[in-house]
């Protein structure tokens, strides 16, 4: 999907309106201590974001180091949490890097001290809108991007504020790294209308994605007896 000009005017409109609010938590002593040693191992600025993927590990001259010379693949989670999925990606994959972004630091300095007890290096994490992010990334840079339980506004008058809207896939499309894609954009919800709403944006029902982990919040919903469905969208062509 291309956006054309007055679609792009719709979207800056969309984006006006924040997808998530921000709520302060107490941060643990021990993720403080470790956001306070490694953040500046893992947390990537917001003084310069176009400029961070010019440099390693995320410049196009970066190779992996465990296998023959190729480019990394990135992977970008958006709303990471906890780190959950993002710590057992990374053990899983350490070829690839993740890119994990989220507004709560609370969820972040858990995802660092995570990281650095498992001396994880493919794991970097921004504080931040993601679609900031999308925007500073180059075209055609990421492998996939997950974006697992994201805040499905119930209220009927709130679902303007989903993330993934019509606007937000143009973006995204154009971050992908291929022109024709199957199942890079990866989505669980339980949220049924919200996943029938990203049916009709074009999304397709998947079996469960077996990397990812089950976690709190998956579990609290499993109890609740709430069905937990998992999404991809094909990005087409353009013509």
């Amino acid at each position: 999907m291309i956006a054309s000009d007055s679609k792009q005017g719709d979207s800056v409109k969309h984006r006006q309106i924040k997808s998530y609010v921000v709520r302060s938590s107490k941060i643990a002593d021990k993720y403080k201590d470790a956001l306070e040693k490694y953040g500046s191992k893992y947390l990537i600025s917001d003084t310069n974001l176009e400029g961070i993927f010019d440099e390693p590990p995320f410049s196009k001259n970066s190779v992996s180091e465990n296998s023959a010379p190729k480019r990394r693949e990135i992977i970008l989670e958006i709303g990471s949490g906890q780190g959950a999925t993002l710590i057992s990606a990374a053990k899983e994959k350490p070829d690839t890097y993740f890119l994990g972004t989220d507004v709560y630091l609370q969820g972040l300095a858990h995802t660092i001290y995570t990281a650095q007890k498992n001396n994880l290096q493919n794991i970097r994490l921004y504080q931040g809108d993601v679609n900031d992010i999308l925007k500073a990334a180059p075209e055609k840079f990421f492998s996939e991007i997950w974006c697992f339980f994201p805040d499905p506004w119930h209220k009927r008058k709130h679902t303007k504020r989903r993330l993934i809207q019509e606007d937000f896939l143009d973006l995204a499309s154009k971050k992908l790294a291929c022109k024709k894609l199957s199942g890079s954009f990866r989505v669980a919800t339980d949220n049924e209308d919200y996943k029938n709403q990203l049916l009709k944006l074009g999304f397709l029902q998947a079996p469960r994605f077996a990397f990812r982990p089950i976690t709190t919040f998956e579990a609290k919903a499993l109890k609740a007896n709430r069905k937990v469905f998992d999404l991809t969208y094909n990005f087409k062509n353009p013509t």
